[in-house]
């Protein structure tokens, strides 16, 4: 696994948005708010990557930039694009993916997704909310003899000279959380995804075997999340979060391949530079890495503006 350090681009994004930030603070004294009495008015639906019972705001337009606190690698600056919906659900738009691939490759693909409201959080009823997310078309995967060899150099010790393969999946969600007198947030869930893979063609037996399967084949894959977000002060909170999530492995013994579960946990800090703005930085670290040297830091960036038709 490659350490992600942060984009050149990226870089150049954040220093553009902190100087428009500190330019409009130093042109109206009205916006110079105290740390003490500093609010933001917005609802986050998720902690660093993955979902939490809050809705947004309804008319809230948030873009988030940046590499993914989660599993996924992302290709690009733009992350996720999110709207709210009369407060009661907001509907996602991405580029990112939505299964782990057997290799430590950055494959990146359009996702949508929606999350409703079901129970707001009251003194004795905790925030429940249900979502789907989804890519709607099938995504091929395709690694080649010189791929394998420089970036799963086990897996080709092994014999595996060719991976191709078309997946897709859909995962619906349900997420709980509770806040407690003490500021902090515990968030909770469970999620199932069908996932299917179809024309696949493997070659093992360092290249004197092949397998290969036309036909689509479906499995049902349970996982979880979970994590919590507790304020340090008015601007800053820290985070935590641990999930689950489904990827594809091959067997380098008949060529088969089956999916199987991976854990990734990540935890940062939340700073809210303005009342529209704010910056995640944390560490990321996932079960399959070999050490601390494989850590990778995160950065993303997140502005919401409400839209106010």
């Amino acid at each position: 696994m490659q350490n992600n350090f942060v984009h050149p681009k990226l870089a150049l994004t954040v220093l553009f948005f902190l100087f428009v930030n500190s330019f409009s603070y130093s042109q109206d004294d009205s916006v110079q708010i105290k740390e003490a009495n500093f609010t933001f008015p917005h609802v986050l639906n998720r902690l660093l990557s993955i979902p939490n019972s809050k809705i947004m705001n309804s008319l809230d337009l948030s873009l988030l930039l940046g590499g993914s606190f989660g599993f996924e690698e992302n290709s690009g600056i733009l992350g996720t694009a999110g709207l709210g919906l009369g407060g009661y659900g907001d509907v996602e738009i991405g580029s990112e993916s939505l299964i782990g691939s057997m290799f430590n490759s950055t494959e990146s693909f359009t996702n949508i997704g929606l999350k409703i409201k079901i129970l707001s959080e009251s003194e004795n009823v905790p925030a429940l909310a249900v979502g789907i997310k989804a890519n709607n078309d099938w995504n091929s995967s395709n690694n080649d003899e010189e791929f394998i060899r420089t970036s799963e150099s086990s897996l080709y010790d092994e014999g595996l000279r060719t991976a191709n393969y078309d997946s897709r999946i859909s995962t619906i969600y349900t997420a709980i959380g509770k806040t407690f007198d003490s500021g902090i947030n515990f968030q909770a869930g469970l999620s199932y995804s069908d996932l299917r893979y179809k024309n696949v063609y493997i070659v093992f037996n360092s290249g004197n075997s092949t397998y290969s399967e036309s036909e689509q084949v479906k499995e049902n894959v349970f996982n979880y999340f979970g994590g919590f977000e507790y304020p340090l002060n008015n601007r800053t909170s820290i985070l935590f979060e641990i999930q689950s999530y489904p990827y594809l492995k091959v067997s380098t013994f008949d060529g088969t391949i089956s999916s199987d579960r991976r854990i990734v946990g990540a935890a940062g800090l939340r700073f809210f530079i303005s009342r529209w703005l704010l910056l995640d930085s944390g560490i990321r670290y996932r079960d399959d890495s070999s050490g601390l040297a494989e850590a990778e830091i995160r950065l993303g960036l997140n502005g919401i503006w409400n839209l106010g038709f």
